[in-house]
């Protein structure tokens, strides 16, 4: 999705729009992550200690709305997949396939997780053969000129909105780390790699056959098991961390403990998967943009400032950013991600 919207887009300059977002994604994550290593803790804790606790409940809403999107939109495409190759209806499919994503979490986050990974690198080896079999013609690319700038920012903010809400929740999986190198790592090879990997992927398909879905692809060559089990093994790594992530939030938010938010997490998931959740994944994405990286940064910037500052500087930068961001997609479309992001730099620069 996110690579063909950027070919359509940005046919000539795709490839340098991608990876300027990318590493506006990286560098976000690496630094918000770092943080939750080097302190131990968890995305709601890390919310709490720059927003205050009553604030940090706002932060654990959106991370809420968020993963279980997420987790509707995973769910949803994988259990479709499923339905489609089991002959069963659509809905059967989702419960089944939100069912067992549900069930593998409850194995243990030590577990899980390398079937998240595992998961990532079989759909990346599935991509690399399937692109192999189809065999789309390369694109071509022209140089960068001063002209280019306005573009390559607007789409580099298509790449961290997109990727804005795996960049949020990242503490969530590097408090546990053992060291910077391992955060180095994870945010490298867990979200950055992987997400130029597919984009670049989405983006020769669209080009080269005008239209990014591999597994239609895959379907119009005579090949739709293939494709269904694309989408099956594919989203099984999002739809584990979504819930994993949202859990946590859900607990913080409402105090209900652990289980039971992953009770209401799994049913509010499922049932929005199963209500045709992904069909509205494009104004999602707007969403995403809107509100996500003005707190991302508002976090990275508030630890910079000291756990010891008052917390109306942040929580009033991540308001206004949201407000720019939202001012600006409707007078600066393409460009609001960015404006998003000036009042949390301005507001919460460090000053000796």
């Amino acid at each position: 999705m996110l690579g063909g919207g950027l070919a359509e887009q940005f046919p000539f300059s795709f490839l340098i729009t991608l990876l300027l977002g990318a590493s506006l994604v990286f560098t976000l994550t690496l630094a918000h992550a770092a943080r939750a290593q080097r302190t131990g803790r968890i995305f709601v804790e890390v919310a709490a200690g720059v927003l205050g606790p009553n604030a940090s409940r706002l932060a654990s809403l959106l991370v809420t709305i968020l993963m279980v999107g997420w987790y509707a939109f995973a769910t949803g495409v994988g259990g479709t997949a499923l339905a489609q190759a089991a002959n069963i209806p659509p809905f059967v499919g989702i419960i089944l396939y939100s069912t067992a994503i549900a069930i593998l979490s409850r194995t243990g986050i030590a577990l899980w997780n390398w079937f998240a990974l595992l998961g990532v690198a079989a759909t990346m080896a599935f991509v690399v053969w399937s692109l192999s079999l189809l065999k789309p013609p390369v694109p071509s690319s022209s140089p960068l000129t001063l002209d280019s700038i306005p573009g390559l920012l607007a789409g580099s903010s298509m790449v961290l909105g997109y990727a804005s809400g795996f960049a949020l929740r990242s503490p969530d999986f590097a408090s546990d780390l053992h060291s910077k190198g391992d955060v180095f790592i994870a945010s490298l090879l867990g979200l950055s790699l992987p997400l130029i990997a597919f984009a670049v992927v989405g983006a020769v398909l669209s080009l080269g056959f005008g239209t990014w879905d591999l597994p239609l692809l895959l379907k119009t060559s005579g090949m739709p098991l293939l494709a269904s089990l694309f989408l099956v093994v594919g989203f099984v790594a999002s739809a584990l961390t979504n819930l994993y992530s949202a859990e946590l939030s859900v607990s913080h938010m409402t105090g209900l403990g652990r289980d039971r938010s992953f009770v209401a997490v799994f049913v509010a998931g499922s049932v929005t998967a199963a209500l045709g959740f992904y069909q509205v994944m494009i104004l999602w994405l707007v969403f995403l943009g809107i509100f996500v990286p003005p707190l991302v940064l508002t976090l990275i910037m508030g630890n910079l400032r000291g756990s010891e500052k008052a917390k109306r500087g942040p929580l009033l930068a991540w308001i206004l950013g949201t407000g720019a961001g939202l001012a600006g997609w409707f007078l600066a479309p393409g460009y609001h991600i960015m404006l998003g992001l000036l009042p949390p730099v301005l507001i919460l620069w460090p000053r000796s």
